[in-house]
């Protein structure tokens, strides 16, 4: 017998949208992009008004280069000359790179009717996503600008004497467990005796491990025993999962005097004049929600009829029915401080053992 079978109570359905789900949409941080930003906004950024003016919306697709002036190394003489001559100034050009990141999406609008899914909880949803993958796909590129431009020569005896409180391994000061907790007290000292200036304040960008430690050193403070809180006050302190640990260590950082780091971005000419075409597609900027860039980005938007009948459990319907695709891309040029020498920066990397 059939009983009470064909009304048996379904499932019941509730949203936890948001909320319910938030662990399976959680992303990394973006400290290395945060401060990346806050460097080019610092009063003593690299990225002057004149640089930024590059990337103004009629110099896309042009070749973009700064230009400078080399140091002179030369020594002062001792005596006077009747016959001066002094060394000529060397001018040269820093060229920039563009680069682009993007991120795609498609929505079939009708489908939503038929699925308990709201199509503003989705598209949300979605564009969260596609801000989290732009920015990381820009933090990657910082990152591996900053380490491909890590200092490799050294004037300080904490590193360089005979003998040393830090080895290198690959230009990256070792830090023992033994010289941790006092590390970012030298931290100044080493970078000013390769001629750094220090006095605007220093970016430390570690991976989260760092965190760990920066915590428990910071906090120990005039109550206790031995007050370790006065080396801190120079540093601002990121941390990001793009930063790769080095093998066999536990924290990886680097230390970047305020204001060396920069980031310009670019729209395309498409997107700054809202272009139309008569295809359905259509061209704007956009700020995406969380405004991780700090930006507008390019967007491109298409309409077209489509078959979606194969979505999911089969909509009825959809056989020809609205398609919206769209792209989501910024261009974007990161700026590490000039030297005319190739060992010398005023990036200093790290390992903590």
């Amino acid at each position: 017998m059939a009983g009470l079978a064909a009304t048996v109570a379904q499932e019941y359905r509730r949203s936890g949208i948001g909320n319910f789900d938030e662990f399976e949409n959680r992303k990394a941080t973006k400290g290395v992009l945060s401060a990346t930003l806050a460097s080019t906004n610092a009063s003593n950024s690299i990225v002057t008004p004149q640089i930024e003016s590059l990337v103004a919306g009629d110099t896309y697709g042009v070749d973009k280069k700064i230009i400078v002036l080399n140091k002179d190394n030369s020594a002062a003489n001792t005596t006077r000359s009747c016959s001066p001559d002094g060394s000529e100034s060397v001018s040269a050009l820093y060229a920039l790179t563009r680069n682009t990141v993007s991120k795609d999406l498609t929505i079939y609008p009708s489908e939503y009717g038929q699925n308990d899914v709201a199509m503003v909880n989705d598209v949300a949803k979605k564009m969260r996503d596609i801000e989290h993958a732009l920015a990381k796909g820009i933090e990657d590129a910082i990152v591996t600008d900053i380490d491909a431009g890590i200092n490799q020569t050294y004037g300080s005896p904490f590193v360089t004497g005979a003998s040393p409180r830090y080895s290198l391994v690959a230009n990256a000061m070792q830090v023992a467990a033994s010289e941790q907790e006092f590390f970012f007290n030298d931290v100044p000292a080493i970078m000013m005796a390769d001629n750094v200036d220090t006095s605007m304040g220093v970016q430390v960008l570690g991976n989260p491990t760092l965190s760990s430690y920066v915590n428990k050193y910071v906090n120990q403070g005039a109550a206790n025993s031995v007050n370790l809180g006065y080396q801190f006050s120079p540093f601002d302190f990121y941390y990001a999962n793009s930063i790769d640990v080095t093998a066999g260590q536990t924290s990886t950082g680097y230390a970047i005097p305020m204001g060396s780091l920069g980031l310009l971005f670019q729209n395309t000419p498409d997107a700054l004049r809202g272009a139309t075409a008569g295809d359905g597609t259509m061209w704007y900027t956009t700020t995406l929600p969380e405004n991780l860039l700090g930006t507008p980005v390019s967007v491109l938007e298409k309409s077209s009829c489509a078959d979606a009948s194969g979505l999911g459990s089969a909509p009825v319907g959809l056989e020809a029915t609205e398609k919206v695709v769209m792209q989501f891309s910024v261009d974007y040029y990161t700026l590490t401080p000039y030297s005319s020498v190739s060992a010398e920066s005023p990036i200093y990397k790290f390992d903590f053992a």
